[in-house]
C-alpha cells in the first residue's frame, strides 16, 4: 500500500480550513487510514479530537500521542468498559456512544471503580438502522443516563452512513430530514441545558449539508483523507485528491491478451462489488477482467513485460486499509518509507 502524503496533507488542510469557516469542529474518524502519523497531522491542523470504532484503536492512538477520542461506537462490555476508564485514568480525554441504558450503567460503574468520569454521546439512529437509539427514545434515554453517576453527558452523535447517493440534492434532502430528527429532540432538552449540548454527525458524503445546522458542534469524516473511487463518483473529489492505492507487478505476462498481477482481494478490496480501477506506470487505464485472492487480470493498455508496476485504486479506501501492516509513505521529491499501520486489525 502507497500513500502519497502531499494529497494526504492537502484533504486535511482543506477540510479544516472548510469547518473553520463554518465555525464547526472537525474530529475526523481514522477508521479510513489507521496511522498514528497521519492522525496526529490531522490534529496538528486543527482538529479537535479523533473517532476510533474500537476501543483497541484508542489504544494505539493515546499510546501513539492522540489525546482526545471518541469511540463513536457502542462499547456493551464491563472488561472493555474498563479499557475505557483505564485510558481516562491516564489522561487521555476519552468518550464514548451510548444508545442502551445497559451499556451505560456498565460503564458508570466501571468509572466509579476507576474514580473517572466519562463523556458520552447519545446515539441516534437517523436512518442507517444499525447502532443508535431511535428518535423517539432518545429523550427517555437521555432522561435515565442522568441518573447515573460518573459519566457526563456531552449531547448527540448522528452518523449517516447510509447518506451515499451520487446525487447531491438527494444527500441534501436525507440531511435534512435526519436534521429535522435531531430538532424534535432538542425541542424536549431541558432550556438550561440546551446551550451546552452538541451534536457531533456528518460523514465524507455528508458533512457539507450539516455545516449549516446552527446546533451542530462538529463534523466526524473520515474517507476525505484518502478519498476513492466512490467518493469520486459521489462527486465528493478528483481523481487527483485520492492520496492511496496499492502497487503491484506483473508477475505472469501473455502478449496483449492479459497481463497477471501479484495483487488480489487479499491486498486491496473488492466493495460493493466493484474492482478497483488499474493504472500502468504512464497512467493510463487497464481494463480489469478477473480478481482472485493474490491475483489480479488486466489488459494492459500497452504491452508489458515482467516486473512492470501498476497502481490499484481501491473503490473504498477504509477496507483495503485493514489488509496492510504497513504503508509506504511518498511525499513530493523526499526519499520514500514505511510507517506501521498501528491501528489495522484492531477488532475490540
Amino acid at each position: 500500500m502507497a500513500v502519497d502524503m502531499s494529497v494526504v496533507n492537502n484533504n486535511i488542510q482543506r477540510l479544516q480550513e472548510i469547518s473553520n469557516i463554518h465555525g464547526k469542529k472537525l474530529r475526523p474518524h481514522v477508521k479510513t487510514h489507521k496511522i498514528p502519523l497521519i492522525a496526529n497531522n490531522q490534529m496538528n491542523a486543527g482538529a479537535s479530537g479523533i473517532c476510533v470504532q474500537k476501543v483497541s484503536e484508542a489504544e494505539v492512538m493515546f499510546r501513539e500521542g492522540v489525546k482526545n477520542i471518541l469511540i463513536s461506537n457502542e462499547v456493551a462490555d464491563i472488561r472493555k468498559c474498563d479499557r475505557v476508564s483505564s485510558l481516562s485514568s491516564r489522561g487521555c480525554e476519552i468518550s464514548i456512544a451510548v444508545d442502551n441504558i445497559k451499556a451505560a450503567e456498565m460503564q458508570s460503574e466501571s468509572a466509579s471503580y476507576y474514580g473517572v468520569e466519562i463523556p458520552f454521546y447519545i446515539d441516534v439512529n437517523v436512518g442507517m438502522n444499525r447502532c443508535g437509539v431511535d428518535p423517539g427514545e432518545a429523550i427517555h434515554l437521555y432522561e435515565k443516563t442522568e441518573l447515573l453517576k460518573h459519566l457526563e453527558f456531552r449531547g448527540f452523535m448522528a452518523y449517516d452512513g447510509q447518506v451515499e447517493s451520487r446525487i447531491l440534492k438527494e444527500r441534501s434532502e436525507q440531511v435534512r430530514k435526519e436534521i429535522y430528527l435531531i430538532e424534535k429532540i432538542l425541542e424536549n432538552i431541558p432550556t438550561e441545558n440546551r446551550g451546552i449540548v452538541e451534536i457531533t454527525a456528518g460523514g465524507t458524503p455528508s458533512y457539507e449539508f450539516w455545516l449549516d445546522y446552527p446546533d451542530l458542534t462538529e463534523i466526524q469524516p473520515g474517507t476525505y483523507a484518502y478519498y476513492d473511487l466512490r467518493c469520486r463518483q459521489q462527486g465528493l473529489c478528483r481523481f487527483q485528491d485520492i492520496a492511496m492505492g496499492v502497487v503491484a507487478e506483473a508477475m505472469s505476462v501473455h502478449g496483449k491478451e492479459r497481463t497477471v498481477l501479484d495483487v488480489g482481494y487479499k491486498g486491496i478490496s473488492i466493495d460493493h462489488d466493484h474492482f478497483p480501477e488499474v493504472y500502468d506506470e504512464d497512467s493510463m487505464l487497464c481494463n480489469v477482467i478477473a480478481m482472485s485472492e493474490e491475483h489480479t487480470v488486466i489488459v494492459p493498455a500497452k504491452a508489458s513485460k515482467l516486473g512492470d508496476r501498476f497502481v490499484l485504486v481501491p473503490y473504498h479506501s477504509c477496507t483495503t486499509t485493514d489488509l496492510w501492516n504497513r504503508a509506504w509513505i511518498v511525499n513530493d521529491n523526499s526519499i520514500p518509507y514505511t510507517t506501521a499501520v498501528a491501528a489495522r486489525g484492531m477488532r475490540e
